[in-house]
């Protein structure tokens, strides 16, 4: 398998996780050592060191965000693309609430492979999908005040989590 599968495969394995929440078939594919950033400046940066922190922060905010909408669309924009031991994938996720537009929200992922597992990913947020999310929360964030204040308090702003954080 090749290392484009690969994150096809751990985007798989993401995607079945978020619905069901074992989280065992993500780790899998990622190395002790992952490091998981994610720069949505000006709201918030984060980086998570340790695989297990990374999936401790993935269900607070699957939890606390994803999962206060009636429903989530992820959509590639192409099929992932690989260069030597990296992993390039494109892609618009549409977060709906009943009775106002969808938030749209729109990125990057980058992924460098280190032994046929993931040892850094990191999300790089387009410059328009931070002002939409930005938007949509000054008009719509009091419908979800969870996912509200996570904009508004700009969480995980310039935080490092390593595997013995509590992430709160």
């Amino acid at each position: 398998m090749n290392l484009v599968q690969k994150f096809e495969s751990y985007m798989q394995d993401f995607e079945q996780t978020w619905h069901d929440g074992d989280w065992t078939r993500v780790r899998r594919h990622l190395t002790d050592d992952f490091v998981h950033e994610r720069d949505v400046r000006p709201l918030s940066w984060f980086c998570d060191e340790g695989a297990d922190a990374a999936l401790r922060r993935w269900r607070q905010e699957i939890e606390c965000f994803d999962k206060q909408f009636d429903g989530r669309i992820f959509v590639p924009k192409a099929r992932p693309r690989g260069d030597g031991s990296r992993v390039y994938l494109d892609w618009v996720c549409l977060f709906m609430l009943d009775g106002v537009p969808a938030l749209i929200d729109e990125g990057t992922e980058v992924a460098d492979f280190r032994e046929g597992r993931m040892a850094r990913l990191r999300g790089e947020y387009h410059p328009d999908a931070i002002d939409r999310m930005q938007r949509w929360t000054r008009q719509y964030g009091d419908r979800l005040p969870q996912v509200g204040d996570y904009f508004r308090t700009e969480r995980g702003a310039g935080r490092r989590a390593g595997p013995d954080s509590a992430l709160v």
